[in-house]
């Protein structure tokens, strides 16, 4: 359905919209315009979305801005908000029996204190525009210089401004924040540890002067 749709790949399919493009194996396009679903098995949605890497799902919005996945089974939303009803985190499988090379996480106060969150605005590099907006976060090249913190930092296969790129230096950064969460229990759990030490030491000198 829709205008001016081509889907050339094989079992590609396109739901409607127009000038939308499905060329990867079993690729769809679900709508909206300008789409391209190029890798297999691809899903693009919404306007101006190019989803080029097998699996990957990639939903553009209204702004002229083209939103593109940047590696295999990436799921791309060029939206500023993400909502779901009861708010808090996504749940993550964590079942032991599922897991494998578990060790302890130590990263914690010296990570944290090295750390500097920073107000910014998107500057237009891979679509992304602020429109005004302020937003909160790290600079992923500052994580990089952190020993404990470097592995929170991911590389695109693509340049800031969308290219294919092999060159790591010159491929555009991301940060999975996750395990910050977890350097904060590991810090209060070392402040805890101090506290109850200099509370220890603070008794047994009130005991002496009596």
């Amino acid at each position: 359905g829709g205008y001016n749709n081509s889907a050339t790949g094989e079992d590609a399919a396109i739901v409607g919209g127009a000038s939308n493009t499905a060329g990867g194996t079993a690729a769809i396009c679900l709508g909206g315009d300008n789409n391209t679903a190029s890798g297999k098995r691809a899903i693009a949605a919404g306007h101006l979305a190019a989803a080029t890497h097998s699996g990957a799902v990639v939903f553009g919005d209204a702004t002229e801005a083209t939103v593109r996945s940047s590696r295999a089974n990436q799921f791309v939303v060029q939206h500023t908000d993400a909502r779901k009803p009861g708010g808090g985190a996504w749940w993550a499988p964590a079942d032991r029996r599922t897991m494998a090379a578990v060790e302890p996480f130590t990263a914690g106060l010296a990570a944290l204190k090295a750390m500097k969150p920073m107000r910014y605005e998107h500057s237009g590099g891979l679509g992304v525009h602020s429109e005004g907006r302020k937003y909160v976060g790290m600079v992923a090249q500052d994580l990089e210089a952190i020993p404990e913190a470097a592995f929170m930092v991911q590389q695109d296969k693509v340049t800031p401004t969308g290219a294919a790129s092999k060159d790591p230096a010159e491929q555009h950064r991301v940060v999975d924040p996750t395990a910050l969460t977890y350097m904060l229990l590991n810090a209060v759990n070392d402040l805890a540890a101090r506290v109850e030490a200099l509370e220890k030491e603070n008794a047994h000198l009130r005991a002496l002067r009596h």
